[in-house]
């Protein structure tokens, strides 16, 4: 059961660990290119 649970935690920090990636991404790329931001804001 531990090992298990230790999965799920670890799933959900990689998780929220890419969605942090992902949005900081966009932002950078948003920064430096105004027509991405307006297409995918």
């Amino acid at each position: 059961m531990p090992v298990i649970l230790g999965m799920i935690l670890h799933a959900d920090s990689y998780l929220i660990f890419w969605v942090w990636d992902t949005l900081t991404s966009h932002r950078r790329v948003a920064a430096l290119n105004p027509l991405l931001k307006g297409c995918f804001c």
